[in-house]
């Protein structure tokens, strides 16, 4: 019944074209969309994607369709440069930033960008697409995807989880539990926990185990991206650590070398950033501090809302953009009103 009133009322949003009223009220904002990866394939053993952050390829192409139909989509610098210079924003402003490096930004994703002539940044891991290092929430994926136990039991600093686990339903309650805990986590404690998980359940890991979704790009492909002078790269640290947790050591050694890596494979200036996880308390002023002294000109979050010329520009701001979302959800997404926020949400954004 719920869902059934949900699509109701998204259809009488739609139908009396209340995301024009509310995206013109918000007309002197931009907006950044957030993407990871790209899917060809139906999600059919309810696992592949936890999250929902691979998209469904004919999803995206029906998105950017609708964007490059309805919206002005243009290369994130240009927001950057009007923040700086406190100019505004060009009518009707979104642009598109993919986050971690996913292979599927070029195998799938890069051709509907060039079919409709649509810009986008894609923030580089480095560690994943230099090193082929899978990302840390990959492995814990596919760790729990081959768990052959019906009890599930870690203890770590005071966190402790004792689940069962009969079904994927629980196994995904499990996934979600185990990231909430280890993105807090140093990442060479990290490493080690999860390869003590490994080794107490004896799984065997292998490449083959990573979906095509999994994979990381090649510096081949970053560099025939960047040629079409559609796609530009960022900053996204190089192991995907959450920095707020980090010695400033630690933090400074993760831009800086990113940054250092991404510059020196690609011939280009590196100078957007991208926080992982990007939640408030994932990033510090002292993480700002460390991108302004390295050379940034501007990072972005996961917090979700509108880019106006009094955001602050090392924490601007971003719409996630979900597998689960249909065209309509997305539509009214572009309009600032999301249909699962709360009226006060929906008010604080269309505040001048």
């Amino acid at each position: 019944m719920g869902k059934l009133l949900k699509n109701i009322g998204l259809s009488l949003f739609l139908f009396f074209r209340l995301h024009q009223l509310f995206r013109y009220l918000n007309k002197d904002k931009a907006l950044i969309l957030m993407y990871h990866g790209f899917t060809d394939k139906s999600n059919s053993n309810g696992f592949k994607d936890i999250e929902n952050i691979h998209l469904d390829i004919n999803k995206f192409e029906s998105q950017v369709k609708y964007l490059t139909s309805h919206f002005n989509v243009i290369h994130l610098e240009t927001i950057v440069d009007c923040l700086e210079k406190k100019k505004p924003f060009p009518p009707r402003s979104v642009a598109i930033t993919i986050d971690d490096g996913y292979e599927s930004n070029y195998n799938l994703a890069f051709g509907v960008l060039k079919k409709y002539n649509c810009p986008a940044i894609i923030f580089l891991t480095t560690d994943f697409v230099n090193e082929n290092k899978m990302l840390w929430t990959d492995r814990l994926s596919v760790l729990i995807k081959k768990l052959h136990t019906t009890e599930f039991v870690f203890s770590n600093n005071g966190h402790s989880i004792n689940e069962k686990i009969n079904t994927k339903k629980d196994k995904i309650f499990l996934y979600k539990k185990l990231k909430k805990i280890l993105k807090n986590v140093d990442q060479v404690e990290r490493d080690k926990l999860l390869d003590n998980m490994i080794k107490k359940h004896a799984l065997e890991i292998r490449p083959s185990d990573f979906l095509e979704t999994n994979l990381p790009l090649n510096w081949e492909q970053v560099k025939e991206m960047l040629q079409s002078k559609l796609i530009t790269f960022g900053g996204h640290t190089c192991s995907h650590p959450i920095l707020g947790k980090l010695s400033d050591e630690k933090a400074f050694v993760e831009i800086s070398e990113s940054k250092k890596i991404i510059e020196q494979k690609t011939g280009e200036k590196c100078d957007i950033f991208c926080y992982p996880n990007g939640q408030p308390g994932d990033y510090t002023e002292t993480t700002k501090k460390i991108l302004r002294d390295t050379g940034f000109r501007c990072s972005l979050t996961t917090v979700q809302s509108f880019v106006t010329s009094k955001s602050d520009i090392f924490e601007l701001e971003r719409i996630y953009v979900s597998n689960k979302d249909t065209l309509p959800q997305f539509i009214m997404s572009l309009s600032g009103m999301r249909f699962k926020n709360k009226i006060s949400y929906l008010l604080n954004l269309i505040k001048v």
